[in-house]
């Protein structure tokens, strides 16, 4: 009975956030809406929430949008990538006031390190790790888009053939070096996972060196960011033809369910096989191209969406801080393997909640310390 009223009490509670998060969806017949600010930020606000509804330890049992994590981290890479790309190209003076972009990258990190230190908490509990690596791409970018650029080597219709009269970029000779460190850099992660590499001594406490090999599927997303970037009109034209709309909502269909199987089945949280890592990433790939699909013509957007998706970076950065002090100080957990403490359902609200308060917190501090310093 108490089982089922911690399961009903969390379902109640996402589906109220879910609804809150659709609230103002709307009809977007020139499709401007697809990867506009509003639509990302969207995204960045579901994918935070389930990442922090995954690390609780409910599982599938109590996460309404559990699997969602699998690719959560991935379009964080993405966005970052695309991001990137897109001020480069659009923003005058962009490579020059990078070091802002680097300072809000590393500061809040830094913070958060220094709290959980202060708290004897595990530093990169949460996921943390990412915005490190995150860091590195953005320092890898800034290098070789300032050593390597000219004009198109590879055309937009390249990647997204059509009829359509759609404006073609294309990828430049940076834009290749940086998709090949990017591809690069998931494999090598993968071989030598941080997990096989945390021996007795390695890798213990605050070490950077396991940390920054972390990622290693989900890193592709940086690539999908770049390309998408430069060739979002073909990619958009290409997903309003019907036929490739089909084909692709169809073979997600098919081929989703039985590679989530599979994956659950050899899933191992502390040793990615390169088996774990063909399906994640075709998993991800399946999803991201439904989500675009599916996602065409609408708008997103409303005020509890766009706070949400500007401190979705805070929350994912202090979520573990957060899981830890829960635990400790309230004995509430579901650890995959049974209960412990009466109300799991209710810890995982108070996860959500204690985190939207204190990355809301934190954005606002670090807004305040910007402006100061006339950033």
């Amino acid at each position: 009975m108490c089982a089922d009223l911690n399961l009903v009490l969390s379902i109640i509670f996402q589906l109220a956030f879910i609804a809150a998060g659709l609230y103002g969806c709307g009809r977007d017949p020139e499709n401007r809406s697809f990867m506009s600010r509003d639509y990302t930020l969207f995204l960045k606000a579901f994918c935070c929430f389930s990442v922090i509804l995954a690390h609780t330890g409910a599982g599938e049992r109590y996460c309404l949008a559990g699997c969602l994590h699998w690719v959560a981290v991935t379009l964080f890479f993405l966005f970052s990538g695309y991001g990137l790309s897109y001020g480069a190209m659009y923003r005058e003076g962009y490579l020059k006031s990078f070091h802002r972009r680097l300072v809000k990258a590393a500061f809040p990190l830094l913070l958060v390190l220094a709290l959980k230190l202060a708290f004897s908490c595990a530093p990169w509990s949460g996921g943390m790790n990412y915005m490190l690596v995150a860091i590195l791409f953005y320092l890898v970018f800034f290098v070789v888009r300032s050593l390597f650029s000219g004009d198109s080597l590879v055309a937009g219709n390249f990647l997204f053939a059509g009829r359509s009269q759609a404006p073609a970029s294309g990828l430049d000779r940076a834009d290749l070096i940086l998709i090949a460190f990017t591809i690069a850099y998931s494999l090598f992660t993968q071989q030598f996972h941080d997990a096989r590499m945390a021996q007795p001594g390695f890798g213990a406490g605050l070490s950077y060196i396991p940390a920054l090999f972390g990622w290693g599927c989900q890193s592709l997303g940086f690539a999908y960011g770049i390309i998408l970037a430069k060739c979002l009109g073909r990619f958009k034209a290409f997903l309003s033809r019907w036929r490739n709309a089909a084909v692709i909502l169809a073979g997600s269909i098919i081929l989703l369910p039985a590679l989530a199987y599979a994956y659950l089945r050899m899933r191992d949280v502390y040793y990615v096989s390169w088996s774990e890592y063909a399906l994640r990433a075709g998993m991800t790939a399946c999803l991201l191209l439904a989500a675009a699909v599916l996602s065409q013509g609408m708008s997103f957007g409303n005020p509890f969406v766009r706070l949400a998706g500007e401190i979705s970076s805070e929350m994912f950065l202090l979520h573990g801080f957060v899981l830890e002090m829960l635990e400790r100080h309230t004995g509430m957990l579901w650890d995959g393997a049974g209960l412990r403490g009466v109300w799991p359902g209710l810890f995982v609200i108070l996860s959500y909640l204690l985190t939207f308060a204190a990355g809301l917190l934190l954005h606002r501090l670090l807004k305040s310390l910007y402006r100061l310093i006339g950033w």
